[in-house]
């Protein structure tokens, strides 16, 4: 896996850089694209690893089960509290600090699944969106914002 450090410490330096908080937001928002996924794909690429079908589909119902039973309850009663506003603000606090421990449980479980995942050829580009495909519904992959 990368030298740099775990998927969790990967994808927060990502996601800090210009734009690709916003980027993944709107594959989130509009297109029902999985962040973690999308993480974990970009991960394996920047590794030189190709991800194999079979922990494709592992990871893919893991996370899965994970979003839809614990991060999107989060989200949801973190964005009706911001809606809320007022002296809701320190419990949305709360419960954004909560979501976040959700996706870093969620990566740290994808990398535990994709852990012996095999060097793959070509470049990190072709890599990465080899690993997308294998994680991610194609309506995904077609949306504009990837291209």
């Amino acid at each position: 896996m990368p030298e740099a450090g775990t998927l969790w410490d990967w994808s927060c330096e990502r996601y800090a850089r210009p734009g690709v908080a916003a980027a993944c937001l709107v594959l989130q928002d509009r297109h029902d694209a999985a962040v973690t996924l999308l993480l974990l794909g970009c991960w394996l690429a920047d590794a030189g690893r190709r991800l194999a079908p079979e922990p494709a589909a592992v990871a893919r119902d893991y996370s899965t089960g994970w979003q839809a039973g614990v991060v999107q309850p989060l989200r949801q009663v973190r964005r009706h509290l911001a809606r809320a506003g007022g002296a809701a603000t320190r419990l949305r606090l709360a419960v954004k600090e909560q979501e976040l421990a959700a996706e870093r449980i969620e990566l740290e479980e994808l990398q535990r699944l994709v852990k012996s995942c095999p060097a793959g050829s070509g470049g990190k580009p072709a890599l990465a969106m080899a690993n997308l495909a294998a994680l991610l519904p194609p309506a995904v992959l077609a949306a504009p914002e990837l291209a």
